[in-house]
């Protein structure tokens, strides 16, 4: 007689498919601020990052749309609103 294992999910297997695109994204925005603060210069465009945070914004909330958490809802959330922000960002400004 074989004892059933029981399967247990953690929050990253779950959400997984939006959370390394997410992930990406924070570096994407993160690295200009910390590389700044050891006062090196990157010769970036700044349309570039924000192309950049778009892209990965986009990916994550397509990934999100394959799992059915509630964090996944929110996230589709949030990066539809980034997306529009930043669009608006550059038609105004």
């Amino acid at each position: 007689m074989q004892i059933a294992e029981e399967v247990k999910e953690t929050y990253f297997d779950r959400n997984a498919p939006w959370l390394i695109p997410a992930c990406c994204v924070f570096v994407i925005v993160t690295t200009p601020l910390l590389v700044a603060m050891l006062g090196v210069h990157i010769p970036l465009p700044g349309w570039s990052i924000q192309v950049m945070v778009g892209v990965g914004s986009l990916l994550t909330g397509f990934r999100s749309m394959q799992v059915d958490t509630f964090s996944a809802r929110f996230i589709r959330i949030v990066c539809l609103a980034v997306v529009i922000f930043l669009l608006l960002m550059q038609v105004f400004l």
